[in-house]
């Protein structure tokens, strides 16, 4: 990764945190979407360069990095966040540093929380009534995580969900592929 955009999310007292986040991230995941290649990939990553694992927090920072400064270029990032202007900072497109911290990456955890939810899909892919379905959840134990999360609403059904986004220190630069998200489980960012 050798350029970088940083997009600083300024709350106030009528616009918190958390709601930014929610914005300004749907805008960057249809800006992903928009560049996705023909395997369903990108080649744009996204950092957190605030994320605490100690706080369970993103920060209010979000990076967007690639190797090529058209790749930033053509995501047209400023224009998808003009109407949030007034509580976000987009820098212009940088070099990242020479030396660096280390190397990061992100991904996203899935997390199987609710039963009741995964046997009502389970029943409905395979055309199952809810108790055939319910047979193999009997001893289910729902999983919870206490990562970062964004709430994103879907693009395809429309549904609000959280994505829960993990950060892993790994000891070299490694892979270019990114989902829509801007996140991979086998790529790393450099940390800065």
């Amino acid at each position: 990764m050798k350029v970088y955009v940083e997009i600083t999310l300024l709350p106030d007292a009528e616009i918190n945190l958390y709601f930014l986040w929610e914005k300004v991230f749907h805008q960057v995941h249809l800006a992903l979407v928009e560049q996705l290649n023909m395997d369903g990939n990108s080649s744009v990553g996204v950092a957190f360069p605030e994320y605490s694992d100690v706080n369970k927090q993103l920060g209010c920072k979000l990076r967007l990095l690639a190797n090529e400064k058209s790749k930033l270029e053509n995501l047209k990032i400023y224009n998808s966040l003009t109407n949030l202007s007034d509580y976000v900072h987009i820098s212009s497109t940088r070099h990242v540093p020479y030396k660096v911290l280390g190397y990061v990456r992100y991904k996203r955890e899935h997390v199987k929380s609710s039963a009741a939810r995964l046997i009502r899909r389970k029943a409905k892919r395979e055309n199952l009534t809810l108790k055939e379905a319910a047979l193999p959840y009997a001893s289910f134990k729902e999983q919870r995580s206490d990562a970062p999360f964004i709430k994103i609403r879907s693009l395809h059904t429309g549904q609000l969900f959280k994505l829960f986004v993990l950060r892993e220190e790994v000891p070299n630069l490694s892979g270019c592929t990114f989902n829509s998200y801007g996140l991979s489980s086998t790529s790393s960012l450099p940390e800065f």
